[in-house]
Formats: C-alpha cells, sequence, structure tokens
C-alpha cells in the first residue's frame, strides 16, 4: 500500500469512528500546498509595503508598491511615438491616393505604428507589474526587503503561503 492510500485511510476511519479519534494518538503538521518566493520584474525601488509578516492577504491584493515614475514616462513616451506614428501614417496614404508616396512608403509608415503600438504594449506592462499582486489567498512568511530599497529583477521581496486549500502530512 502507498503512503498516501494509508494516510486517507486513517482518515476516513477517523472521521468514521469518533470514538476511536478520541483514543488514536496521531502525529502530523498541516502545511501550505502553495508556497513562493514573489520576485521583483523590474529594476526599480520598493515605494511601500502593503503588507507585514503574518498578515493574510487575499487574491489580487496588491502587496508591494514600486517606484515607477521612469516606467510611467516611458510609457508616455511611447503613446506619443504611437501618435505621430499614425499621423505619419495617414498623411502618407493620403499622398498614395494623390500618387505622391509609393506603396512601399506606406508600408513602411504602417510598419512605424505597429512597431509603435508593440514598445506602447511592453511599456504598459512594465507599469502593470510596478504593483507586485498577491497570486493566490495566502499569508507573508517573511519579507525580504524595505521601503526605500532598490531591487533588481528577479530579486525575492517576499515569500509567501497559500491559505486554501492546507494539506495534512502525517
Amino acid at each position: 500500500m502507498t503512503p498516501r492510500f494509508l494516510k486517507t485511510a486513517l482518515v476516513l476511519l477517523l472521521a468514521a469512528s469518533p470514538a476511536l479519534a478520541e483514543e488514536a494518538a496521531v502525529r502530523g503538521q498541516i502545511v501550505a500546498r502553495d508556497r513562493l518566493a514573489l520576485s521583483s520584474q523590474l529594476n526599480t525601488i520598493v515605494s511601500a509595503l502593503r503588507v507585514r509578516e503574518g498578515e493574510l492577504f487575499q487574491a489580487g491584493e496588491p502587496l508591494v508598491d514600486m517606484d515607477c515614475r521612469s516606467y510611467r514616462a516611458q510609457l508616455a513616451q511611447t503613446r506619443a511615438a504611437e501618435r505621430l506614428a499614425q499621423a505619419v501614417l495617414k498623411n502618407t496614404q493620403n499622398l498614395a491616393r494623390m500618387e505622391s508616396a509609393s506603396v512601399q512608403e506606406v508600408e513602411k509608415a504602417q510598419a512605424e505604428v505597429d512597431i509603435s503600438a508593440q514598445a506602447r504594449a511592453l511599456a504598459q506592462l512594465d507599469v502593470e507589474r510596478c504593483t507586485v499582486r498577491a497570486p493566490f489567498n495566502g499569508a507573508v512568511v517573511s519579507l525580504a526587503v524595505g521601503k526605500g530599497e532598490f531591487v533588481s529583477a528577479g530579486k525575492p521581496l517576499m515569500e509567501i503561503v497559500s491559505t486554501e486549500p492546507l494539506e495534512a502530512h502525517f
């Protein structure tokens, strides 16, 4: 028999017979199914820690805020570049209708719009990464950084565990 089968059988036996459960001494440990180190995806400064060690949190809740002034400025810059590329494309298309611009020039202007749109999407992603959110309901085990500390991409910020579901290890 496998250890998992024995654990399941023991749990069922104890649940079915309360009298037996009172007399049986069983040692076990309740552990979180998920345990992970949340890391920064950016090179920036921690501007706020919204939780402390031992605190509970809900999935999606903000846990850490990063200083993202430079990332927001970069996003604004890419939005402006996208507007410029769209204006150039519109003008080039108008010139092409009057046979004053080639198909190649129109295609190049369209490619510039596409490139600027992707640059904006990447900049938007970085701005969204400025707030580290909880991936599941859980609790903070330990904090690895403090407010005002510079972190690089990949540096652990905190260790967290899930609070549901929990597992019993015997």
